[in-house]
């Protein structure tokens, strides 16, 4: 839709005007598949994708008298101020944000609310984006989990670089994400044209949250036996943290023996302790050198037992990966060549220890040595937060501006002071 870069945030008829145009040009827009092809069904809704202002635009059209009930039932917005205007010239605005977030709230209440199969996700650019502030894009307080959420450019897997309010709409590594993702919702079988509301969601959280849900719930497997008569296997012991690769000594176990070599921790039970964490510079999946299965058994194993060892009921592909960008000496911002991704990436697992209660072990299977690394955590995730209320520099105080930062000493680094007057030089 071109507005002709009209100012809608600064005026709130102004914005209402475009709003009900955006509504008769979606009604002209499902007009034009009148004559559908035979199979297909006919058009009855189309995705929105709004930009700044576009996205509260978007929103509004819900509210208006023209607004063709399930026209619109997948919106993505890319930098708006969802929580307030980024400039408050009148009342008019203001009045209008909050009937527009008082007809969202109220939208969900039930099956049959006039929200009830819409999905919102507002992707925000950052620090970097000074014409909106991004903490505005914030939608928990709007629109249900189930329904849509909030993310950063930064943390988008692939993307991992913040976009200014402009550079959002033709940054590479945003758009690449972005383009997959609405391909990725389509359904042609529908008339509505995109998937059920909680497929679309899986799809949208999957591209823009963590890039694994997609990839590995389909991939779980069958429980299957590990005989540990038949296996190269260590016990390892229950430390806090773990790290592979190990040094341990091989041996071959009978005739049936693999290659490969089980190393097999027990989940820890104590109370002070509550969360799993795992990185690795491996990918997993097929081909790769290492893979780690969640393991039961009836009775609890001893690595000093002398009778036979236990056989295990193990699953793979039960934790979700998260990929995140390398953090090494060489690492080099994210980037594609076409549609390869040519950045390196680690994968990350955090998770409770609550929901891993049906196990008993965490079995890390190496299916051949190799330069890659592995790291086990378990945590009390209370105790990894830490706040910071004073920070100082030696015995300077440091206020950073931009990338530049600032130093001047002081005689008592705790007199540095909490507010600044700020006169820039002609």
């Amino acid at each position: 839709m071109d507005l002709n870069g009209e100012f809608s945030a600064f005026h709130g008829q102004l914005l209402l005007d475009q709003a009900r145009y955006v509504n008769e040009a979606i009604v002209h827009i499902l007009s034009l598949y009148d004559d559908a092809e035979p199979g297909i069904p006919r058009p009855t809704s189309v995705l929105i994708v709004g930009h700044s202002m576009g996205g509260i635009v978007a929103r509004t059209i819900f509210t208006m008298d023209n607004y063709l009930p399930g026209s619109a039932n997948a919106i993505l917005t890319l930098a708006t101020p969802h929580m307030v205007p980024p400039v408050a010239l009148g009342y008019e605005i203001t009045q209008l944000y909050d009937r527009i977030e008082d007809f969202w709230q109220q939208g969900y209440n039930s099956p049959h609310a006039p929200l009830a199969n819409v999905s919102l996700v507002s992707i925000m650019g950052g620090y970097q984006d000074t014409t909106v502030n991004s903490d505005a894009g914030n939608i928990h307080h709007i629109v249900p989990q189930s329904h849509g959420f909030s993310v950063f450019t930064s943390s988008i897997p692939h993307t991992w670089v913040s976009c200014d309010h402009l550079a959002i709409l033709w940054c590479n590594q945003a758009t690449t994400a972005i383009g997959r993702a609405l391909n990725d919702v389509i359904d042609t079988r529908r008339p509505d044209r995109v998937k059920p509301l909680q497929e679309r969601m899986k799809v949208l959280r999957s591209h823009f949250l963590s890039g694994a849900e997609v990839a590995f719930s389909s991939d779980i497997s069958r429980p299957e036996t590990l005989s540990l008569s038949k296996v190269s296997h260590t016990f390892e012991d229950r430390e806090r943290i773990w790290a592979y690769p190990r040094v341990v000594e091989r041996k071959v176990v009978g005739q049936a023996a693999s290659g490969n070599h089980y190393y097999i921790l027990e989940l820890p039970r104590q109370e002070e302790l509550d969360t799993f964490k795992l990185l690795t510079s491996c990918m997993f999946g097929s081909g790769c050198s290492l893979t780690v299965l969640l393991c039961n058994t009836g009775s609890a194993v001893r690595k000093d037992s002398s009778s036979d060892p236990p056989t295990l009921s193990c699953e793979r592909n039960r934790l979700l990966a998260v990929p995140v960008p390398e953090s090494v000496a060489a690492s080099t911002t994210p980037l594609y060549e076409g549609d390869r991704f040519t950045g390196r990436e680690y994968r990350f697992i955090s998770k409770r220890l609550s929901d891993l209660a049906g196990f008993q072990y965490i079995v890390i299977e190496e299916q051949r040595p190799e330069d890659k690394f592995l790291i086990i955590e378990f945590v009390n995730e209370a105790d990894t937060i830490h706040t910071v209320q004073t920070s100082t520099l030696g015995r300077a105080c440091v206020l950073t501006l931009s990338s530049r930062a600032l130093r001047w000493p002081l005689a008592d680094a705790d007199s540095c002071p909490r507010t600044f007057a700020w006169r820039p030089r002609t």
